[in-house]
Formats: structure tokens, C-alpha cells, sequence
């Protein structure tokens, strides 16, 4: 499966767990990850060290907003 396609499926339901603020593909080394941003360690602790066959990584966020 290529990375697209695990975010994709990744989306589908780590947004619904509460302090996941977004989900993005992102980079260690060479190889592709998923990142997640969390702004509660509860979240942090509800995701698997791997999704799909892609290694996630854990940022921890203050939250996001939108800039027009």
C-alpha cells in the first residue's frame, strides 16, 4: 500500500479519537511515516507505533488554527 492511501485510511478514524488535531505523511531518514499531532497525551497513547506498514511518529501541538 503507498503512503497516500495508508493516510487516507489512517484519517478515517484517528480523527475521531479526541486530541488528534491532524494527520500528515511526513519523513524518518529516507522512509516514509504517518505524523500525527496530538494535543493530549491520552490521544498519544490510543495510536500503534505503526499504521498500514508505515511508522508513526508523534508530535505533540498546542493546536492548530486557520489563517485566512
Amino acid at each position: 500500500m503507498d503512503v497516500a492511501k495508508a493516510l487516507r485510511k489512517a484519517e478515517a478514524w484517528l480523527d475521531e479519537i479526541e486530541g488528534v488535531e491532524g494527520v500528515a505523511q511526513g519523513k524518518v531518514g529516507e522512509e516514509d511515516c504517518i505524523t500525527v499531532f496530538v494535543t493530549l497525551r491520552e490521544a498519544a497513547k490510543k495510536i500503534p507505533g505503526n499504521l498500514h506498514g508505515y511508522k508513526v511518529v508523534i508530535e505533540y501541538t498546542n493546536g492548530f488554527d486557520a489563517q485566512l
